[in-house]
């Protein structure tokens, strides 16, 4: 008996691919019999070349929370002599998540004729299983493996997964993967929240419209279960330092009011400890807003930036020295002072560049060919000015007084700001205040139909995930992934 218990498991452990074998002893103690069957049982392993081990259920939960988390599992082997046994595992099962190990249950030959019953035809599910619970059960002098898994947590549903003989091992009777299996959640109903001003719309007779409404919805109707809104938050949920309290949608999760956060909940580290997340349905970029300055709003600074400063400086420097060129000239034309001529050529040659007439021309060819060379270059340099000019103010470029975070943090004069309970708030803020916005890209689009005014990011942000928000170690959580 002990040599085919031994190949049943080792058959179920190599299906499973689970790292080692535990045998559970149910009974506080072990009588002869027991004690006989279980040496043989590790003795069997040991030539198999499987890590096993014996353990009473009293110790099961040191062991049990040594494997929480970790990728390689083993397969933990229950067997049951007396209906005693089985209400003495249920007690340890009681408060336990039966989902986060693989269990393999033995009904052996008893005199007992309720346990062979209640193998059979389980009436209650007195082992706290779930959805995603991946417990095998062996009945005696069945051939049959059959999986148990609870979908409404209060009856056991019953899957016909396997054959099993000692000489021929096990036989899959079904081709369907475990998340096909079970992916029929037969109506229930799960508790839904969404957050106020997310890209979930709610509409007429509580339904739900947007991307994530969309989402949830087309999920109901995939995996056949019942959505129960519940209630719309203010917020997606932080930690409240004072209180010791999450907030928001993340605090009904935490407090199991809800299933199912709907919203565009950021993955981050401090929301992972308590809550879990459906896999990323989209990509969004975290950054810091500005308000955009207006077009109107040309300081004048912007007449002086049609042209380098290089450019500025040979203009200054001709216009300096042009006259007092001039001036020698008229000395030589008519031997005059030239302190006479200096002020006068610097008002014609200041008035020329200002596009204003003169007088009259001189007699002189030498003068004239002069005057006229200022003529031109003046006609080019408005011409070029004017298109430059009009070229920078049409095609706007903010100016800003940093577009990098350092350079807000070296400014020193702007505060930074987030989403709280409404978008409508900080989105005026921004506006009439001297502050910048630190938000996601998605929840922005969102909310700036109600702004006053246009924002502006300063550069390329972080990198977010975003997804649906799920009560932490749901049982719902794979499967809503697998679809």
């Amino acid at each position: 008996m002990a040599l085919q218990y031994v190949h049943l498991a080792s058959d179920v452990q190599k299906s499973n691919r689970a790292s080692s074998v535990f045998i559970v002893n149910v009974g506080e103690h072990l009588n002869g019999p027991e004690s006989t069957l279980m040496t043989k049982m590790t003795k069997e392993f040991s030539r198999k070349y499987i890590l096993s081990r014996n353990l009473n259920i009293i110790k099961i939960h040191e062991e049990i929370e040594y494997y929480k988390g970790k990728a390689v599992q083993p397969l933990f082997v229950v067997m049951f002599r007396t209906l005693n046994d089985v209400h003495q595992f249920a007690a340890m099962t009681k408060t336990y998540n039966m989902a986060l190990h693989e269990w393999l249950l033995i009904f052996m030959d008893s005199p007992d004729a309720g346990l062979n019953e209640f193998c059979h035809n389980p009436h209650k599910n007195l082992f706290n299983l779930g959805v995603s619970t991946k417990m095998l059960v062996k009945c005696y002098n069945d051939p049959i493996l059959r999986e148990w898994y609870s979908i409404n947590k209060k009856t056991i549903d019953i899957f016909d997964y396997a054959t099993w003989s000692f000489g021929k091992g096990m036989r899959k009777l079904s081709n369907l993967t475990f998340f096909k299996r079970r992916n029929n959640l037969k109506g229930i109903t799960l508790k839904v929240a969404a957050v106020k001003d997310s890209t979930t719309q709610l509409g007429r007779g509580s339904t739900m419209g947007g991307y994530f409404g969309v989402v949830i919805t087309e999920l109901s109707k995939i995996m056949n279960f019942t959505i129960d809104f519940t209630s719309v938050e203010d917020s997606y949920g932080s930690w409240n330092e004072t209180k010791h309290e999450w907030t928001g949608v993340i605090r009904r999760l935490v407090s199991r009011e809800i299933d199912i956060g709907i919203g565009e909940f950021t993955m981050n580290q401090q929301r992972a400890a308590v809550i879990d997340y459906s896999v990323a349905l989209m990509r969004s970029t975290s950054n810091i807003y500005i308000k955009r300055p207006r077009m109107s709003n040309i300081g004048w600074s912007t007449y002086v930036k049609a042209f380098h400063l290089d450019i500025w400086i040979i203009i200054l420097t001709t216009l300096l020295f042009i006259p007092i060129l001039l001036a020698m000239m008229w000395k030589v034309v008519r031997n005059y002072d030239i302190t006479y001529y200096i002020v006068e050529e610097y008002l014609r040659v200041w008035g020329i560049y200002c596009q204003k007439p003169l007088p009259d021309l001189p007699s002189a060819l030498s003068l004239r060919i002069a005057y006229i060379s200022i003529f031109m270059s003046s006609m080019v340099l408005f011409a070029v000015y004017s298109a430059y000019l009009t070229s920078y103010q049409t095609v706007f470029k903010p100016s800003i007084p940093f577009n990098t975070f350092e350079g807000f943090v070296a400014d020193g004069t702007y505060k930074l700001i987030i989403f709280r309970y409404s978008s409508n708030y900080d989105l005026f803020k921004v506006c009439y205040e001297k502050v910048v916005l630190y938000t996601n890209q998605l929840i922005l689009e969102k909310a700036t139909a109600y702004a006053p005014c246009e924002l502006m990011p300063l550069t390329a942000g972080r990198l977010d995930s975003i997804a649906l928000a799920v009560a932490k170690q749901s049982p719902y959580t794979e499967f809503i992934n697998y679809q």
